[in-house]
């Protein structure tokens, strides 16, 4: 198990230099630097520099996670297998959002139905689909579980008719349950920060672009650059 090691930077601002150093006097460490403003293009330098390591900076909280996982170059070379777990999800996640509107006679464009559904007419936020699935709306979310497969996918509700924001979590949890994406699973090597890592190279090479709220992060799929790519590759 790598060891922790925890700076707390009394709300400076970081130069390349000085993570550098950090990174490399602890390299097999798990490093979390605390109130620390980081510019993105320095990020982007220690990406860069330190392929093997997950660089995960969380501007709000000033938070700067440094840990060993997968590297750059594995997360390119597994593209297409990688890709499938956010195409996967995306698409389960309209799919189930549209079946609770077809089996409930809800509009999804008027979100008080959605609310109404979760708050007066689910048993404690949760009920049934169907045979197969089960529903529990919690927070800005609603997840979904199957009761014969296990799988298990979580959904952002509160952004209109965009249900495919990803979060690092329940995305992890959705690839684990789901039958069609064993092997990428796999490749994961059963590190939660693993994905991490491929989220952040997904967002750099663009298969995964920003949908702001406030002055939150929010992924989605790039949806055209995916059927672009797609495309390609059966030419």
């Amino acid at each position: 198990m790598d060891n922790k090691i925890s700076i707390d930077f009394q709300n400076k601002k970081a130069s390349f230099q000085e993570l550098e150093r950090i990174i490399e006097e602890s390299i097999d460490s798990q490093i979390a630097i605390t109130n620390v403003i980081v510019d993105e293009n320095i990020l982007k330098q220690l990406e860069s520099k330190f392929q093997a390591k997950l660089i995960y900076y969380i501007a709000w909280s000033k938070i700067l996670i440094l840990e060993n996982s997968i590297t750059t170059q594995y997360v390119i070379s597994n593209l297409d297998g990688f890709l499938q777990c956010f195409i996967e999800f995306d698409r389960k996640a309209h799919e189930m959002m549209n079946l609770m509107a077809s089996i409930f006679e809800i509009d999804l464009n008027d979100f008080a139905q959605i609310n109404d559904l979760k708050r007066n007419k689910s048993k404690n936020q949760r009920g049934q689909i169907n045979s197969s699935w089960n529903y529990f709306f919690h927070g800005a979310e609603c997840a979904f579980e199957n009761m014969k497969t296990g799988q298990y996918l979580d959904v952002k509700i509160i952004y209109g008719r965009e249900y495919g924001v990803i979060g690092n979590f329940f995305l992890y949890r959705f690839i684990e349950t789901s039958e069609s994406l064993k092997t990428q699973f796999q490749l994961l090597k059963g590190k939660s920060q693993n994905l991490r890592k491929v989220i952040n190279v997904f967002k750099e090479e663009g298969y995964l672009i920003n949908r702001r709220n406030y002055d939150f992060e929010e992924l989605i799929l790039n949806r055209e650059k995916v059927k672009r790519y797609l495309y390609k590759t059966l030419d």
